[in-house]
């Protein structure tokens, strides 16, 4: 049995434990790719038993990893295919500086001791040999049945600095492409690279330009261009096998550098949209994330609890990252199709009619406007003679535009929520005006509300814009912005003020915070009244406050 996962979500699963022993769980032909990168032989002991990377010499290394991907094969479709990331190191030096889960010094002093004078009798390597570990590896799998079917250099244009003076510094690490069969899932339209100038410029020569050259059949060329790779009409190319891409920050207690760059060619081309991705040496999870963010499902196993935990941080959030993403889709898909509908619309508060400026080429056909002053009325009059002109906006008969209109759009006064005026909001008349676009929407009862205003609407005394939105909303009542957190402390406070009586508590009626309808707010019919079964006296200090108890 499996056990239980560590962390699963709505795109996979991630379990902690040795590969080995998870992978031997795993039904066959279960997934669609592997894309991993395992620990580097004899650079860091990670603190944890059972770990691989701390094997006595390079073959025996090999041999651990090869036990792995054994089972990986196994799980693998018949088209699977296995990415497979892997560096290099040198006899003699064997790092260890950053050891994670309480490993001593010394420990890790005695272990490099032991590798060094191992190491140099085993394999017939010596003290400063290049362990050569990528193509062991690659060969070691070969021989196990896998089929190499490319080598690709990952170039580092940032390498961490050496120390050394008797050799290049290394700025590349290994990806080897390894399928499962002869025939396998490889997209290659995904990955395609961009054409270089000079690929267009000899694509789009014709065979005009390429007679009296020595280039084929003496010049003489005639069935068409010169025979190229690459496809002028999609202006990309195949991909190389040198890709130069940064190493990734490291991240919390993980050291290694897998960047989503690196990862994301290989899903996109070795795991179909759908499909499900392993990596036995998940890591902080980058393989999983990506997979998130391409609608792929993953598969991970992880050694180290530490580092499941980093890895389902950053799983949960590509999950969000990717609904976010969902949302902005929806919302572009939305405004394109709006944008490609032919709607009706009414306009109040016309002025000199933006929104049909607007509207007008993409189609959109205005029902009625309502203006009152006169230049504005006289410039609809000469550019919309054939659109009626309602007039007053509040004597607007909303029912008889019922199932006519599309939209209600409108700019009603801004000078009573202007933080340049006396911001006397839904008191001022010409203010109120905006809860008279709200009854009139009621009536007309159209498919979408546009509404224009100034955003000192948004932070008026009277909460105007709450008044507006519970409007259209239909709720009973105005709405109101979260609080913020120095509002909650003054609850708190008034909550320590409030006084007992008998061990009955003392209240002010109205609260000071409710809000009483007044004629210029006729969405809220009621205003608050006490409970019946409490009587109040005047005073002085506290206002109206029961004698009775409740």
């Amino acid at each position: 049995m499996m056990g239980t996962p560590f962390f699963t979500c709505p795109s996979g699963e991630i379990y902690c434990g040795d590969a080995r022993e998870v992978l031997r769980s795993l039904p066959d032909s279960s997934v669609q790719c592997c894309i991993t990168s395992p620990p580097y032989w004899g650079l860091r002991d990670y603190g944890v038993e059972g770990q691989l990377g701390l094997e006595p010499t390079p073959s025996a290394f090999v041999a651990a990893l090869a036990e792995v991907f054994d089972e990986v094969r196994r799980v693998l479709s018949a088209d699977g295919t296995l990415w497979l990331n892997i560096s290099d190191t040198y006899i003699g030096y064997h790092g260890n500086r950053n050891a994670v889960g309480g490993v001593s010094s010394s420990d890790r002093r005695g272990y490099r001791e032991n590798m060094r004078r191992t190491s140099v009798s085993a394999d017939n390597l010596k003290n400063k040999d290049m362990a050569g570990i990528p193509w062991r590896l690659a060969f070691a799998l070969q021989s196990a049945g896998w089929y190499l079917r490319a080598d690709i250099i990952w170039h580092k244009p940032n390498p961490m600095p050496e120390s050394v003076q008797d050799r290049p510094t290394r700025a590349h690490e290994y990806l080897f492409l390894f399928s499962k069969a002869s025939r396998y899932h490889y997209d290659a339209t995904a990955i395609a690279e961009p054409l270089a100038d000079s690929s267009r410029a000899r694509l789009a020569q014709d065979i005009f330009s390429q007679e009296d050259t020595s280039r084929a059949h003496g010049g003489r060329k005639l069935n068409g261009n010169l025979k190229a790779c690459g496809n002028l009409h999609t202006g990309r190319r195949n991909k190389r096998t040198v890709w130069t891409i940064s190493p990734s920050k490291t991240s919390g207690l993980h050291f290694a550098t897998f960047p989503d760059a690196l990862v994301e060619p290989c899903l996109l081309a070795g795991c179909p949209v759908g499909g499900t991705v392993l990596d036995p040496f998940c890591g902080s999870g980058t393989v999983c994330r990506v997979a998130v963010r391409h609608n792929r499902r993953f598969f991970g196993i992880e050694l180290n609890p530490d580092y499941t935990k980093l890895s389902q941080e950053s799983i949960i959030g590509a999950e969000r990252e990717r609904e976010r993403e969902r949302e902005r889709e929806i919302s572009t898909t939305f405004l394109i199709g709006v944008g490609q509908m032919s709607l009706r619309y009414l306009s109040v508060c016309s002025g000199i009619e933006a929104a049909s400026v607007a509207w007008g080429p993409l189609g959109w056909t205005p029902i009625a406007f309502a203006e009152i002053e006169p230049f504005p009325c006289a410039l609809l009059a000469h550019h919309y003679p054939s659109i009626p002109n309602l007039g007053d906006m509040t004597q607007i008969d909303g029912t008889a535009y019922r199932g006519q209109v599309d939209v209600l759009v409108g700019g009603t006064p801004c000078q009573s929520f202007s933080v340049a005026g006396l911001r006397r909001g839904l008191s001022d008349e010409r203010g109120n005006l905006a809860l008279k676009f709200v009854e009139l929407a009621d009536a007309v009862q159209p498919s979408f509300v546009v509404w224009e205003n100034v955003p000192g609407v948004l932070s008026t005394k009277d909460n105007a814009f709450g008044c507006f939105l519970g409007g259209l909303s239909g709720f009973n009542g105005e709405l109101f912005p979260p609080r913020t957190k120095r509002e909650r402390e003054r609850e708190r406070e008034r909550e320590r003020e409030r006084e007992t009586v008998g061990g009955r508590w003392l209240c002010v009626w109205p609260p000071k915070d409710s809000r009483v309808a007044t004629p210029r707010c006729p969405i809220f019919r009621s205003s608050p009244t006490p409970p019946p079964s409490v009587r109040y006296r005047v005073s002085s200090k506290r206002g109206r406050s029961p004698l009775d108890s409740f």
